[in-house]
């Protein structure tokens, strides 16, 4: 009697799914943090904007104070997520909207980082 030889076992066949299966865990969990980072950069560009904006409103000076995933806006704290981590900076807003010096603020999640760049004069912020 002859045994047939031809295509896997059921053992080989569960060791390839589960190699692949661990590949394709460790992948998402890099691509969303990086997501993350992007999408804090993006809150605290629009907090800065927010403190801007209240400036020229309000026609008086606002200080923006961050420290590591807080932002201090006048009186108001508020946290970005606690796996983001920013470089400690103060930016004053004068009452036209003028930043008072430009900045780079560098913000960093496990495995990459981003920087939040203030522009002086046109008060223009990005994320880079």
């Amino acid at each position: 009697m002859r045994v047939n030889r031809e295509g896997f076992t059921l053992i080989q066949t569960l060791f390839v799914f589960v190699i692949i299966g661990s590949i394709a865990v460790l992948i998402p969990s890099q691509v969303n943090s990086k997501v993350l980072l992007r999408f804090e950069c993006e809150k605290l560009k629009d907090y800065l904007l927010q403190a801007q904006i209240e400036a020229i409103e309000n026609k008086e000076q606002v200080v923006v104070n961050i420290e590591g995933s807080s932002i201090m806006i006048n009186e108001r704290t508020i946290s970005l997520s606690n796996s983001t981590m920013c470089t400690t900076h103060e930016i004053s807003f004068n009452e036209r909207g003028n930043v008072n010096m430009a900045q780079t603020i560098l913000c960093k999640s496990a495995d990459s980082q981003k920087e939040v760049v203030i522009n002086l004069g046109s008060g223009n912020i990005y994320v880079k």
